[in-house]
């Protein structure tokens, strides 16, 4: 009897001692970093001797920042509270997407668009979606990643290629942390489907 006395004492010490005191939760960066292995294409030549730089064109405004944003139903959309970004999710799959085609072999290099060098070729990135979606039960869930790339010649400033790319993966456990799972799957599949586009271009 005692001890259970006790025990009420110190949960009330704990409910009412801490007074106005507001407890912020612990919040978790991610970041999506070397999610595919490198791949090489030495048959597809005809960009070996140029130079490429990516260029983030355009995203939704909830794509360039370090919240992490989920969709429930059609219409809600909410934030993560203790769930964010390390950067934002459009300047993740540009900045993956220049590591990935600097190591395929299609160009000479492949530069940021913070370069000042001028490119042969550029590959503009526009970046539509890239978020977790829930059922209006909130009993399933899904990502999307949908990217637009087109490929110009800086030299006769036009466009060679372009194609859209849109990915869907289910989400296993129901969460931020589900979400970040299935979209590293998302971008994987993205940036080998990129560089199969592209060889085929570069043929």
């Amino acid at each position: 009897m005692m001890k259970l006395r006790y025990i009420v004492i110190g949960i009330f010490i704990v409910f009412f001692g801490s007074g106005c005191t507001t407890v912020t939760p612990p919040s978790t960066s991610y970041h999506l970093e070397n999610v595919v292995a490198h791949q090489t294409f030495k048959k597809a030549q005809g960009c070996k001797k140029k130079t490429l730089k990516v260029h983030l064109e355009y995203s939704p405004y909830y794509l360039m920042s370090k919240d992490m944003s989920y969709r429930v139903g059609k219409y809600q959309q909410f934030k993560y509270v203790t769930a964010k970004w390390v950067i934002p999710p459009n300047k993740i799959i540009t900045t993956q997407l220049e590591d990935y085609l600097q190591s395929s072999g299609l160009f000479s290099s492949v530069l940021s668009m913070q370069s000042y060098i001028r490119s042969d070729l550029v590959l503009e990135t526009d970046v539509e979606d890239f978020l977790q979606y829930f059922s209006k039960d909130k009993k399933s869930s899904y990502v999307i990643l949908k990217v637009k790339l087109t490929l110009i010649d800086l030299h006769s400033n036009r466009i060679l290629e372009s194609k859209k790319f849109q990915i869907k993966k289910d989400v296993k456990e129901l969460s931020a942390n589900g979400g970040v799972v299935a979209f590293e799957q998302a971008l994987r599949e993205f940036l080998m489907q990129s560089g199969l586009w592209l060889s085929g271009v570069c043929q």
